[in-house]
């Protein structure tokens, strides 16, 4: 694996990104259990999901350029 200029080795990164996805992970089941209470409003949780999926996604293909990073902000809930 190949550092960006960001990070000073491999490690860096790693912590880095472990921390971005249990954030995120950790987020999407407290919003997940949120909805799932009553009065329930699923919609919320449902456009998180669709979020994380597409963030997950470009990470894996590579291609977490700026404009898919926005895209993803865009649809985080304001209140995570």
């Amino acid at each position: 694996m190949s550092t960006s200029a960001i990070f000073s080795n491999d490690n860096e990164l790693i912590d880095f990104a472990r921390k971005i996805l249990t954030d995120k992970m950790d987020s999407l089941e407290k919003d997940v259990n949120h909805c799932l209470e009553k009065p329930y409003a699923p919609m919320p949780a449902i456009l998180w999901c669709i979020a994380c999926i597409d963030f997950l996604g470009a990470l894996l293909a590579g291609q977490a350029s700026k404009k898919i990073l926005k895209s993803i902000r865009l649809r985080i809930p304001r209140n995570t």
